[in-house]
C-alpha cells in the first residue's frame, strides 16, 4: 500500500487512491475554503483569516525552534518565524511562525508565511531583516 501527504493540510497521511484527509474533508463540509488543522490539544482551530505581523531581526525561541520574532497589530510578541525544515513537504526551505503557547487557543500553533500568495522563502527573510531590520507581512488563514 502506498501513502501520501495529504494535499490540503499537507499534514496527514493518506492512501494514495485518497484525494484529501478525513480532517480535511470534514472542515470541507463545515466551510470552504479553510486552511490549518487541529492544534496541539486536538481542539479545531477558530477559522481566522490572514494575520498581519510584523517580524523584526531580533531572535526568540517558540516550542523548540529558534527564529525571528513576530509581533501583531497589538504589538504582541506572538512566536517566531523560522525556516521550515522537513524536507518532504513544500514548505522546506520557506518562513513559517511558530506561536508561543499561550496563543494557542487564539491563533494556532503555527502558519505558513506567505508573500504575493506564495511561500515566502527564509533566506529572502534574512536578507530583508538585515537590511531593513523589520518586515510586515501576513501568514496563510486558518
Amino acid at each position: 500500500m502506498s501513502y501520501k501527504k495529504c494535499p490540503v493540510c499537507d499534514m496527514n497521511w493518506i492512501d494514495e487512491s485518497e484525494e484529501i484527509c478525513a480532517v480535511c474533508a470534514e472542515e470541507r463540509n463545515h466551510t470552504s475554503g479553510s486552511r490549518g488543522g487541529a492544534n496541539k490539544k486536538g481542539n479545531p482551530p477558530n477559522r481566522d483569516k490572514e494575520l498581519t505581523v510584523t517580524i523584526v531581526q531580533a531572535l526568540g525561541v517558540a516550542r523548540g525552534k529558534v527564529g525571528y520574532m513576530a509581533f501583531d497589530k497589538n504589538n504582541r510578541n506572538i512566536g517566531v518565524v523560522f525556516m521550515s525544515d522537513d524536507k518532504r513537504t513544500a514548505r522546506y526551505g520557506n518562513s513559517e511562525l511558530c506561536f508561543y503557547e499561550k496563543y494557542e487557543e487564539e491563533l494556532g500553533s503555527w502558519r505558513t508565511i506567505k508573500i504575493n500568495g506564495a511561500y515566502f522563502p527564509y533566506e529572502r527573510l534574512k536578507e530583508i531583516l538585515n537590511r531593513e531590520g523589520k518586515h510586515v507581512c501576513t501568514t496563510d488563514a486558518r
